[in-house]
């Protein structure tokens, strides 16, 4: 009798064809048993993914480190508290919405003509994208803040788009410095004990002095709403991303030091108990 098992056997794995096609079905059974042992064990986490993507984006963007940032990343603020005079007081210059190419340039070179510090509240995906000026105003002795990812309205978005709009923009900061920023300037100054307890520790910063750059985007005006509210403890928004603005910065600097203030950051600021 002859053995049928066996003549299937070698009719099986003799034609090339049928071999190929039992291999794949073996290989794509395997390969669905394996995918969804993984899909039921470890659930998408969006914001884990949205993060991944970010550090992908960094990567891309080469982010150079200032020379001085080393591979450490420091969590506590680094300053020295500026020459106060005591006959004067205190005000801080803060700029949103940037870096931008040109007029975040020129602002930098007017601020260091004129030795001011001041505090720049940057956006995530324009910080990967001009990481160089970022890391030169850091370099310059300027503060770096963070101003989110996308400058959305963090009282309406879920708890993990609210840190993952904080802490992916700090990481990218702390990318490009060396430096995990201390402070946070929520979009449109809206913020809630919410928003604050999911900050990560970040001091949440507005404003007491808003001269409307961005909707006049006119220099004298700019200029006059600054001159004519100008007080000690002054923490004026400003936003380095406006030409007509950084028109102003100036005048700005001549009026307050001709009434003795000082230019500090925020950080300085909250060390002088200002904040």
């Amino acid at each position: 009798m002859k053995d049928h098992g066996n003549v299937w056997h070698v009719k099986l794995f003799s034609d090339p064809f049928v071999f190929v096609f039992v291999f794949c079905m073996i290989f794509a059974t395997a390969f669905v048993v394996v995918l969804f042992s993984i899909m039921s064990k470890a659930p998408l986490d969006i914001a884990v993914v949205c993060e991944q993507i970010v550090e992908a984006e960094v990567a891309e963007a080469e982010v150079v480190l200032p020379p001085d940032a080393g591979q450490e990343i420091n969590e506590e603020p680094v300053f020295s508290l500026p020459n106060i005079d005591p006959n004067g007081g205190v005000i801080a210059l803060t700029f949103d919405d940037g870096p931008r190419p040109g007029s975040t340039e020129r602002l930098l070179d007017i601020l260091k003509a004129n030795n001011v510090r001041a505090t720049f509240f940057v956006i995530g995906p324009q910080a990967i994208n001009y990481s160089h000026i970022v890391s030169r105003a850091y370099n310059d002795g300027h503060q770096i803040a963070n101003h989110t990812m996308n400058h959305r309205d963090l009282t309406i978005l879920s708890d993990d788009e609210v840190i993952y709009e904080i802490s992916a923009t700090s990481n990218i900061i702390a990318g490009i410095t060396g430096q995990m920023p201390t402070a946070l300037r929520p979009p449109y100054s809206n913020t809630d004990s919410r928003v604050q307890s999911l900050a990560g520790g970040l001091r949440v910063v507005k404003w007491n002095l808003d001269p409307s750059d961005w909707a006049s985007r006119n220099t004298n005006l700019v200029y006059n709403n600054v001159a004519s509210e100008l007080r000690d403890g002054s923490i004026v928004v400003l936003h380095d991303i406006y030409d007509s603005t950084v028109d102003a910065i100036q005048a700005i600097i001549d009026i307050a030091r001709a009434h003795n203030y000082s230019f500090v950051t925020i950080d300085e600021m909250i060390a002088l108990g200002r904040i």
